[in-house]
């Protein structure tokens, strides 16, 4: 049950996301075209294709943080690596492995179990051939990067080039998808923005490119010396839902670190009314109902 200070608490956030949205985008450009909402149905069904997303780029990006952690626990000679990627294998397993592609094998692998009750990580120094589908993927994660700067470098705007993850996933479809994720080193702090996906087909041509936020936000995990148990930021018609790259980044730095367990975002997005989009870790559910400040 929200308390009167915890509604005061959140219609001052609302407020001060508002206001922040305005002067950023009010002076950018005219007033867009307001998007028509979905049914509700649709709606949740985009709402659970960005969970299943956000969640794979969630996993890569642990994988890829704790894999890099075991280098130097392990003393791995990084003068041997040239590429690194996470595979899944479709058994509940995922491998980051980094590998030197002239020898074609491994130089360090650690190995994400994934099941209903637990986890757990093996890690292997033991060099080993790497298999035809690993040297596919790491050449992909290792040219991908390189086109897209070359070809798209111009657009990518940054706040700054500090703490910039490449996350290379493939498609369903066929081809790759590139995501650029800014993280963070401060604490006490959940990093949002500056984040990009390019689609990529198997010969590494860009075929398409998004920007999911116009600015970097450092959320902070406190309000008045109090730790907070939600938190939010908005969208305008730029992007309207909650994405892939949110869901990421707040399970990585909200959850795992601050053990924050509902995030929301308020998206002005839509002509008939707004909408606002929570994610629940614990019931691991995206949902949006329609905003009302009187409800808030």
């Amino acid at each position: 049950m929200k308390t009167p200070n915890s509604e005061y608490k959140v219609k001052l956030i609302l407020s001060a996301l508002l206001l922040f949205c305005f002067s950023i985008y009010g002076k950018a450009q005219s007033t867009p075209k307001k998007l028509v909402a979905p049914s509700p149905e649709r709606f949740q069904a985009i709402n659970d294709s960005i969970l299943v997303e956000g969640m794979l780029l969630y996993t890569y990006e642990k994988l890829a943080w704790q894999a890099t952690d075991s280098l130097m626990k392990y003393n791995v000679n990084r003068t041997e690596i040239n590429s690194a990627t996470a595979i899944e294998d479709g058994n509940l397993t995922w491998h980051y492995i980094f590998a030197n592609l002239e020898k074609e094998q491994t130089v360090f692998e650690l190995t994400l179990h994934l099941s209903n009750d637990t986890s757990f990580y093996v890690s292997s120094a033991t060099p080993r051939k790497l298999k035809p589908n690993e040297i596919e993927l790491l050449k992909a994660k290792q040219l991908a990067p390189r086109k897209v700067i070359k070809e798209k470098g111009d657009s990518i705007l940054l706040a700054n080039t500090s703490g910039l993850n490449w996350d290379l996933l493939p498609l369903k479809k066929g081809g790759y998808r590139l995501y650029l994720l800014h993280g963070t080193t401060k604490h006490g702090v959940i990093p949002i923005g500056d984040d990009y996906s390019f689609d990529l087909d198997k010969e590494m041509n860009v075929l398409s490119w998004r920007r999911y936020h116009r600015s970097f936000l450092e959320q902070p995990i406190t309000m008045n010396g109090e730790e907070i148990k939600e938190v939010m930021h908005s969208h305008t018609q730029m992007t309207p839902y909650f994405t892939a790259t949110d869901i990421a980044n707040y399970m990585l730095y909200g959850h795992d670190l601050y053990r924050i367990k509902k995030f929301l975002v308020l998206s002005t997005a839509f002509a008939d009314t707004s909408y606002l989009t929570t994610f629940d870790v614990e019931k691991m559910k995206l949902t949006s109902t329609v905003y009302s400040i009187e409800k808030h």
